[in-house]
Order: C-alpha cells, then structure tokens, then sequence
C-alpha cells in the first residue's frame, strides 16, 4: 500500500521514500538510479553513505542490465511525467534567492571546513577532483529531508569507508564543533538553497553525538 518504499529508519540513519514521496529536490530518472546503484553517486541527488555503503558495495557488482532492470522497476513507483529538471539552473535560481547574510556563523563554518570541496553555487553541481567525488549539497536529499538526521551523522561522523574506493572519504567534524556549531552550519546551508531551519536543532546534534559516540571514528 502507501507504505511500500516509503522509508524507515535503520542504524540510526533514516532511510529516503523510494516513491515520489521522497524529499529529493529534482526527482530521479531511470539513469540517476543507475549510476547511483553502479556507483555510488548522483551528481543530482548525492552519495551513498552509512547503512547504504554495503548495498551500493553488493550493486556495483551486478551487471549493467540488471541494475537498469532494478531501476525501471522502481521507477514505476515514481511519478513519471515529472520534469527531471535542470540541476544547475534549480542550484542558481534557489541561490540567488538566498537570504543569508554573509556575515552568518554558519557560514564561516562552511566556508571553513566544507567550500573546499562543496561549492555552493551552480558551478559545483557536476564537481569531481582526484581524491572522490564532491556532492553538490543543494541538491542532496538529506538537506531537503523532514528530519535532521542522515545530515547531523554525516557532518558528525564523516565518511571513513566509502562505498567505493572511487567516492573518496569525508572527514568527520564531531571533534571539530559544538553542538551550537553544527546547527548553525546546517541551518545556514538550508537557508542558502531558501529551505526552513530545522527547529530546535542543536538539541538533535547533542542527542545523535551522544548516540553515535561508540562508532565514532578516533580523533
């Protein structure tokens, strides 16, 4: 029923609706669902990260027709007639639109610790280097999400082992910043692309930071 692909929650990680419920800014075609399961990355959507690092790991490994029979099957479960969009046109226009103000402590956040690899701008959506991939985060789903949490474990905990050796590592943040920090960044990074704060959000990162302090990786 309406509950087929809709999400969970499992590890601690909250798990996407594979149906057109999901909080993913541009929807997924056939192709995105092919090269996410082949590789590990979207350049429209994002990277495969925590419990869905084995998966993508188990994927890679199938032949190209039966990842794109995976994914016309699951494409069935999403609106067609959707637009698939424009990523940089969607990243500029939701920039240009942004109200935060360049003197934000989030930003001098992201400015310090992520610009480096993920830009903000338009220019950054298809942006690759020699050392992994570089997800635009305007168009990841975990930023557009309900909920905080797949964002707040990532900024946390990083990426130590990468689906595939090709997706690169992230580093983890957890020893970096406060609570406060944290928050900010992730508010500010959803107030660049005219998304709501999350409320009460730095309670959240204390809680998952708590939660999450046995499989942290070492400082």
């Amino acid at each position: 029923g309406e509950h087929h692909f809709a999400g969970s929650f499992i590890d601690g990680w909250d798990v996407p609706a594979l149906t057109s419920a999901t909080a993913a800014p541009l929807p997924w075609t056939q192709e995105d669902l092919v090269r996410y399961m082949k590789t590990g990355f979207s350049e429209r959507h994002g990277v495969a990260a925590g419990p869905m690092g084995p998966v993508i790991h188990g994927l890679s490994q199938q032949s190209d027709e039966d990842l794109r029979a995976i994914a016309s099957y699951l494409i069935s479960f999403k609106d067609r007639s959707a637009d698939q969009g424009d990523a940089a046109k969607f990243v500029q226009q939701r920039r240009d639109a942004s109200q935060v103000p360049l003197d934000a402590p989030g930003l001098r956040v992201y400015q310090g610790a992520c610009m480096g690899c993920h830009r903000a701008d338009a220019g950054g959506v298809l942006a690759t280097s020699n050392f992994g991939v570089r997800p635009q985060l305007g168009l990841a789903t975990s930023l557009h999400a309900k909920s905080p949490t797949n964002a707040i474990q990532v900024v946390l905990n990083g990426i130590q082992e990468p689906a595939l050796p090709d997706l690169g590592t992230m580093p983890a943040f957890r020893y970096t910043y406060s609570d406060a920090q944290v928050a900010d960044l992730l508010n500010t990074m959803r107030g660049l692309y005219g998304l709501t704060p999350w409320p009460d959000l730095a309670t959240q990162v204390g809680r998952l930071r708590e939660s999450t302090a046995h499989q942290a990786p070492a400082h």
